[in-house]
């Protein structure tokens, strides 16, 4: 049985056969519009916009080969398929018929049992081309989408696509991948997306993609594509905007205040450099430092001017360390650092530079300028038989003991 709402102009000058296919096919759901002046059956298919036509190829004054030949030439009716109803065997006829595009042919006289097969055939393929397409449709509108050929020059982008960066499709479409990427200069993702892909068929990865005026995250699988001889010839790109996921990450990990990594975070990173130390026999170092007298600043100068302090505080340690050390927020107005590949020594002269550098720091707020606090220092370096409790429990009372002994001063646990 057909879908309902399936509609087929016949067109064919023979009264008898318009009844016969009308009887055939009247009964499964589908609208029958009837046609014998093949000269009028154009202005007719471009009223209804049929589902499917079936012609008759031999028609005094406009035959069904001609009628069918404007159709093709009429973008809106280009599209429709056609079916031939034809008694003729003529090899040229139908030749003709399919080089402009019939789908199919139906002999007469009509058997009905064809005659609904064929029918069925075409209107559950189009049924099925409808389906795909709105699929595509919501492909194209909700996903986050872009092919390539093996050059990496964008061939298709999908809307939602589009949307997401601001940009019109014809900014992207013609320019290189890469030209969307935003990549760090020591980073080298694009080589490794690039030797992935030679090795594997599938890339999966975290990058970051260009917007009119600033960029997204997206969590991207980049798959080859093949033609039906196998031969390599782009890239589909299938992307998750995960900007708001890694925002809300990236809080939970980060002190409001400084925007230092928090007390969770540095944990979590010591654990990753004993399991490194543990396995690669590498060494590292930690640093805790606490601010003297702290308490006296907020009560001399009130608690807004105590969080300046401890911003300022922060400024001074991420610009005295290296890129490879990281900074955190312990609590209240003690800061923890882990030195990566670093010996107590370093970690001795990572404190001493530290330790002038907030010597030169001031803090000028609402008109109040004030020298930096000193600071109290304590370190330690990691053993093999360290676990992060007992290194932060080393360091803690290193710190300790700078604190007994007069503040603004390093101590080293050993």
């Amino acid at each position: 049985m057909f879908s309902p709402n399936k509609k087929i102009v016949v067109v064919d000058d023979s009264i008898l056969n318009l009844r016969i296919i009308e009887k055939y096919l009247g009964n499964n759901y589908i609208e029958i519009i009837k046609c014998s002046d093949s000269q009028k059956a154009l202005d007719i298919i471009k009223q209804e916009l049929p589902d499917l036509v079936l012609l008759d190829i031999h028609m005094p004054n406009l035959t069904g080969i001609d009628l069918l030949k404007q159709m093709r030439q009429d973008t809106l009716l280009s599209f429709i398929p056609v079916i031939f109803v034809t008694a003729s065997e003529e090899k040229v006829h139908l030749q003709l018929a399919y080089n402009l595009g019939t789908v199919d042919y139906i002999h007469k006289p009509i058997v009905k049992e064809e005659l609904i097969a064929k029918v069925q055939n075409y209107l559950f393929y189009i049924e099925e081309k409808n389906i795909l397409q709105r699929y595509y449709n919501i492909i194209d509108e909700f996903v986050l989408t872009l092919i390539t050929d093996t050059e990496d020059i964008v061939l298709y982008v999908s809307a939602a696509f589009t949307k997401r960066t601001d940009f019109d499709k014809i900014h992207i479409l013609g320019c290189s991948f890469t030209e969307l990427l935003i990549q760090n200069s020591e980073e080298k993702l694009w080589e490794d997306i690039k030797f992935t892909l030679t090795e594997q068929s599938i890339w999966k990865g975290k990058i970051r993609i260009k917007t009119k005026n600033h960029f997204f995250w997206a969590d991207t699988v980049i798959q080859k594509i093949y033609d039906n001889k196998n031969n390599l010839i782009g890239y589909q790109y299938i992307m998750n905007d995960i900007t708001d996921k890694l925002i809300l990450q990236e809080i939970a990990i980060r002190d409001p205040l400084t925007n230092l990594y928090n007390r969770l975070k540095i944990l979590e990173l010591i654990q990753y450099e004993i399991e490194k130390a543990q396995r690669y026999n590498h060494v590292f170092s930690l640093l805790m430092i606490d601010i003297d007298d702290f308490k006296h600043i907020n009560d001399t100068f009130g608690h807004n001017y105590g969080d300046e302090v401890l911003k300022e505080f922060s400024k001074c340690l991420k610009q005295s360390v290296r890129k490879i050390d990281i900074v955190s927020r312990w609590g209240g107005e003690e800061f923890l650092i882990l030195l990566p590949e670093t010996r107590k020594e370093q970690a001795l002269n990572v404190a001493n530079r530290i330790k002038e550098n907030l010597s030169k720091v001031y803090v000028d707020y609402n008109n109040i300028v004030v020298s930096m606090n000193t600071a109290s220092f304590g370190l330690t370096e990691y053993y093999r038989e360290d676990n992060s409790n007992l290194l932060i429990e080393k360091v803690d009372k290193a710190l300790y003991i700078s604190k007994n002994n007069g503040k603004n001063k390093i101590s080293l646990y050993s």
